[in-house]
C-alpha cells in the first residue's frame, strides 16, 4: 500500500471518528434527557390531577423532552458536516490536492466531447456547467470517497458568475484554483457547536429539575 493511500485511509478514520463522536454522543445525551423528562413528568405532584395539568405545571420538563427530540437531527446533520469539514482540512494539510487540475480537465474533455467543441464559447447557462461537472463526478469510479467529497463541495460552491470564458486562461485551471482556494478556506474542525447544543441541554435539564 503506497504512503498516499495510507493517509487516505486515515483521513477516512478521522472523519468516520469525528462523525461517530458528535453524532452518537448528542444522541446517547439526548436520550438521556428525554427519559429525565419523562421521569420529571411521571414524579410530577400534580399527576394524580391528571396528565395535562402536569404538562401545564412542568414547562421546562416539556422543552427538555422536545428539545431532546429535535437536537437529534442537529447532532447528526452537525456531525456530518463536521466529518466533511474534517475530511477536507486533512486533505488540505497533507497538500493532497493536486488530483484536482487533472480531475476538472478530463471531465471538461468529457463534457466537450459529448457536446461541441466549441461549447464553452456558447454557453449562456452557466449553472450547466456545475451541474454537468457533478455528474461527472459521479460517474467517477476512479476516485476514493475523500477525493469525491472534496470535488463536489468545491464544485457545488463554485461561482462562475465572475468568469470569462473567452480568456486566455483555460477553464480547467480557472476552476481547480477556485477549487483550492473553497478547500485551503476550510478552518480546522471546531467542536464548539457541539459543546452548545450539550450546553444548552444541561441548561434546560437543570432548570427542569430544580424548578
Amino acid at each position: 500500500m503506497s504512503s498516499e493511500s495510507k493517509i487516505y485511509r486515515s483521513i477516512g478514520l478521522k472523519s468516520a471518528m469525528a462523525w461517530s463522536k458528535i453524532a452518537f454522543g448528542g444522541l446517547i445525551f439526548s436520550v438521556i434527557c428525554f427519559l429525565a423528562g419523562i421521569m420529571i413528568l411521571f414524579n410530577s405532584p400534580e399527576k394524580e390531577n391528571g396528565f395535562a395539568l402536569v404538562i401545564k405545571t412542568e414547562p421546562y420538563a416539556d422543552a427538555l423532552i422536545v428539545m431532546s427530540c429535535i437536537f437529534v437531527f442537529l447532532y447528526f446533520a452537525l456531525a456530518s458536516k463536521h466529518a466533511l469539514q474534517t475530511a477536507l482540512y486533512s486533505l488540505w494539510k497533507n497538500k493532497l490536492s493536486d488530483f484536482i487540475l487533472p480531475k476538472t480537465l478530463t471531465y471538461i474533455e468529457h463534457i466537450s466531447n459529448a457536446l461541441q467543441p466549441e461549447w464553452l464559447k456558447d454557453v449562456t447557462n452557466k449553472a450547466m456547467i456545475k451541474i454537468k461537472l457533478l455528474d461527472e463526478v459521479r460517474k467517477d469510479k476512479s476516485i476514493n470517497r475523500i477525493q469525491r467529497k472534496a470535488l463536489n463541495l468545491g464544485f457545488r460552491k463554485l461561482k462562475l458568475d465572475d468568469m470569462d470564458f473567452q480568456q486566455d486562461q483555460p477553464l480547467a485551471s480557472i476552476i481547480c484554483l477556485k477549487i483550492n482556494n473553497t478547500i485551503a478556506s476550510v478552518s480546522r474542525p471546531s467542536m464548539f457547536l457541539f459543546w452548545l447544543l450539550i450546553g444548552l441541554q444541561v441548561v434546560m435539564l437543570i432548570l427542569a429539575l430544580v424548578l
